[in-house]
């Protein structure tokens, strides 16, 4: 356990070979200033990009990099051991994957084969967009948050090669609030708990007739990547996925079911919901506002939705309102605190419409948070979303990456865990 003062509180600050290295110091100084005891771990080619003379200089304590150095064989069990907290920062993707695999060939691997997982490990990344994008960083960072790691999201502007992108190092002052809060918290092994969660995701297809439907362009593919990082992670998911939608890879943590029309999911809502508690729901499917009342043709002659319409003759479509399924969640639920992320995709290039949208979901609905984005901002290579909390933007990110983990912490960080 941490120790409940913070001037006993002992991190070990981990860098490895970035170029976000030099960042890691104005970090280190903060963390020195609030008192805490800061002990400075570093690869062989961090020292390529920051020297020891500055970071022991920082600490006031010699700067340990070779496993081998003599005396110092049994540092990655005593540092262990010191550690009330470890930090990652910045993490290259290749730190990532060796830590991921349990190499310990190095002093930083060494130590967390070593980790006592009671205590938190955070992560910091920071890497070219394609590395951080990869699939063998992605399948990483699932197999560390699985263990209870937890790595937090990069922020988005000119990379070290020039490009422009997801995976800056995220602002050192956020740096140390995130450290902070935590060590504070008094916070040990996060994550640890196994949550039941329920995801939506797709857009709901409305029958016209026995082959036509009205939809919506979603395809699902966010909330089924948030549902497959979640089961990785261990929290046992049931999906509900529109049918013509995409698909996530099931486990023995990942239960899946299909749903076409609102109906369909309303009443897989009301049957799981009801039937079971609930930890948490993630409500990102796009529900049609609308369906199909009635549908009548020139002749004034009701077409039957059951059977195939003619293409030769004219019809017309009433309309009829669907009920907003967010709305009905926490009378469903046998869990009545069960937590509540909504989203609100919205389509205006004005800022206050956007907020008015966002004020009336969380007025008819009182969900916990609510993930906003404009249908502007997402596209192959960006999905631009902010979290509120209430009026407060609480999380913001440039990537579905990026939202993944976003809503991770969320459910590490409110009372779901009992924090």
């Amino acid at each position: 356990m941490l120790n409940s003062n913070r001037s006993q509180q002992n991190i070990l600050f981990q860098i490895t070979g970035s170029v976000a290295a030099f960042k890691a110091c104005s970090v280190i100084s903060a963390l020195v200033q609030k008192k805490y005891q800061v002990r400075v771990v570093t690869t062989a080619s961090a020292l390529k990009f920051v020297g020891p003379a500055s970071l022991e200089g920082l600490t006031g304590r010699p700067v340990v990099h070779d496993t081998f150095d003599r005396g110092q064989m049994m540092n990655h069990i005593s540092l262990a051991r010191w550690a009330d907290a470890f930090v990652l920062c910045p993490a290259t993707a290749n730190s990532i994957n060796r830590l991921a695999h349990g190499l310990g060939d190095d002093l930083i691997g060494s130590i967390f084969l070593a980790q006592d997982f009671r205590k938190p490990y955070l992560v910091f990344p920071a890497m070219n967009s394609r590395m951080l994008e990869h699939p063998v960083t992605r399948e990483s960072i699932s197999k560390l948050m699985a263990m209870g790691v937890r790595i937090f999201p990069t922020e988005k502007g000119i990379l070290a090669c020039g490009e422009f992108g997801s995976g800056k190092l995220m602002n050192p002052e956020l740096i140390v609030e995130e450290i902070s809060r935590i060590t504070v918290n008094n916070i040990s092994n996060l994550g640890s708990r196994k949550l039941k969660i329920l995801v939506t995701a797709g857009g709901t297809s409305e029958p016209i007739d026995s082959v036509r439907f009205i939809g919506n362009r979603s395809t699902g593919q966010t909330g089924c990547q948030i549902a497959e990082s979640l089961a990785n992670a261990g929290h046992r998911i049931v999906l509900l996925r529109s049918r013509t939608g995409a698909s996530a890879k099931s486990n023995g943590d990942l239960l899946s079911h299909d749903f076409e029309s609102c109906a369909d999911l309303r009443r897989l809502l009301i049957d799981y919901l009801s039937h079971d508690s609930f930890d948490a729901i993630i409500h990102s499917a796009a529900v049609s506002d609308f369906a199909v009342d009635t549908i009548v043709d020139q002749t004034g002659r009701s077409c039957h939705q059951n059977e195939k319409i003619s293409s030769d003759v004219n019809i017309s479509i009433n309309l009829k309102q669907n009920p907003k399924l967010i709305r009905e969640i926490r009378h469903w639920s046998a869990n009545k605190n069960i937590l509540i992320i909504g989203f609100k995709l919205t389509s205006t290039p004005n800022i206050e419409d956007r907020l008015n949208s966002l004020k009336k979901l969380q007025q008819e609905a009182s969900p916990d948070f609510v993930v906003l984005n404009d249908l502007s901002d997402i596209s192959e290579q960006s999905h631009i979303f902010s979290i509120y909390e209430g009026e407060k933007i609480c999380k913001r990110g440039n990537s579905k990456a990026e939202l993944e983990l976003a809503i991770s912490q969320l459910l590490s960080q409110t009372e779901v865990y009992g924090i």
